[in-house]
């Protein structure tokens, strides 16, 4: 009985750790600044007393609008959007990094790439309605979503994504 119940907790926890690397949550706590910044930096007064984030070479091609409602800014674009939310912290979302920054420099005539930092960009989260990072939000070039994905996606899976809609990408 007490190996069974060891055997069954040992699951449990390997379950908990598997999810938590799959999928982070958005309420993550993100105090520990040891991470390099994935996202471009906002223009914000700095009142802190954290050294100031520096703009990274991966940083530079994913770009972030900052007027207006975030609907209305992804609807300006006049071409298809995807919008990636996450944060440096989570696994996934790094992991996302190399995939975004691929597709806004190869693909940058087709479709528009947009990261948001939850924890940096709250309003944009939550006009959207995001619960779990990384999300990915697909609209059309009208600005109408089209999609969601939770977690990791490919870059496959991405273009597939906006070929079931007709969205023609191409290289």
């Amino acid at each position: 009985m007490k190996k069974t119940f060891i055997t069954m907790l040992t699951v449990v926890l390997v379950l908990v750790l598997v999810t938590q690397q799959i999928s982070c949550s958005s309420k993550s706590n993100e105090n520990s600044g040891n991470n390099a910044p994935i996202s471009t930096p906002i223009e914000t007064p700095n009142t802190s007393t954290e050294s100031e984030v520096i703009e990274t070479e991966t940083d530079s091609n994913i770009q972030n609008p900052s007027t207006g409602t975030f609907a209305e800014e992804i609807a300006s674009y006049g071409k298809p959007v995807m919008v990636d939310f996450g944060m440096e912290s989570c696994v996934p979302c790094k992991m996302m990094v190399p995939i975004l920054e691929d597709l806004e420099t190869n693909y940058s005539q087709d479709v528009k790439v947009i990261f948001v930092h939850v924890a940096k960009e709250q309003d944009k989260t939550k006009e959207f309605g995001v619960q779990m990072i990384p999300t990915q939000v697909f609209f059309d070039a009208t600005g109408k979503e089209l999609e969601r994905h939770t977690g990791f996606i490919s870059k496959e899976d991405i273009l597939a994504t906006f070929e079931k809609y007709g969205i023609d990408i191409t290289k």
